[in-house]
């Protein structure tokens, strides 16, 4: 799984502080046993933000599928 993304969304619809406090009990609690399997990355719902994912994986030399 080092090559999935989990792509955080919302980031418009909650004032930034709270959606840094959720995203930290996510890493901590839920998603835990995920990170050191994939990333995590905000997604801001913008053109500009999904081709930074997507830039990630593509300079690290990793085919890209989307779905």
């Amino acid at each position: 799984m080092p090559n999935v993304v989990i792509a955080m969304t919302m980031w418009s619809e909650v004032r930034q502080n709270r959606g840094e406090e959720q995203e930290a009990e996510l890493k901590k609690v839920n998603w835990k046993t995920l990170l050191n399997k994939c990333r995590i990355k905000r997604f801001l719902g913008t053109y500009d933000s999904a081709w930074n994912i997507i830039n990630y994986y593509k300079r690290h030399q990793v085919n890209v599928q989307v779905s």
